[in-house]
């Protein structure tokens, strides 16, 4: 599996793990996911201020982890951004994905102890694809949020996330962390155009 050396990845100056929410003037990606039951949804959000340009969400397998979830969250949030020339910071409140993410080893933890980030047990590839996905889109950058605290972004992704559990579109995925259903809202901008297009090219590919 591909892994990159710190020095060349620059982490540190990437990922952020300090709980200080500072958004970035422009675009800020919200992300989130949740788990109902046997349901298990994932989602981002995009603000420009206080304003929504585009959402993402998706009912992701049963079997899928909350930890799955919420790294599949944020790689989406990525490769959306990852499409654009803007500098976006993409946020998220699992700590624990963003640390998969900023280690070299990018492992995930175990179903036993989620919450505890030196139980490692098996290779995550969705972080894996998402360090390729920062390597290179160098204006991206990720950082730590505190939930439930009233920051707008982050409880309109909160709500697509328990909306993600229960409404979709059938889609498939060649990830072994399937997703079941996903569901698209793109902003009547020239640039939301634009992804869709792109979505759309991939799903045809």
């Amino acid at each position: 599996s591909t892994k990159f050396h710190p020095a060349i990845f620059q982490l540190e100056d990437r990922i952020s793990l300090k709980k200080q929410f500072l958004p970035v003037p422009g675009l800020n990606i919200y992300t989130d996911c949740s788990k109902i039951e046997d349901k298990t949804g994932s989602a981002f959000c995009v603000m420009e201020e206080d304003t929504t340009k585009y959402e993402w969400m998706a009912q992701l397998s049963p079997f899928n982890t909350v930890f799955q979830a919420e790294l599949r969250a944020i790689q989406e949030a990525c490769l959306w951004a990852s499409k654009t020339n803007q500098q976006i910071k993409v946020w998220s409140g699992s700590e624990s994905s963003l640390h998969s993410i900023a280690s070299i080893d990018t492992k995930s933890p175990s179903e036993s102890s989620l919450h505890s980030i030196a139980s490692v047990d098996t290779k995550s590839p969705i972080a894996q694809q998402t360090q390729e996905i920062l390597l290179k889109s160098t204006h991206i950058k990720l950082g730590w949020i505190t939930v439930h605290v009233g920051y707008s972004g982050n409880e309109a992704a909160d709500v697509l996330a328990k909306k993600a559990t229960q409404k979709g579109i059938p889609h498939s995925s060649q990830h072994q962390e399937t997703i079941s259903r996903v569901c698209y809202k793109k902003s009547p901008s020239s640039a939301g155009k634009r992804m869709g297009q792109w979505r759309n090219r991939k799903e045809r590919s």
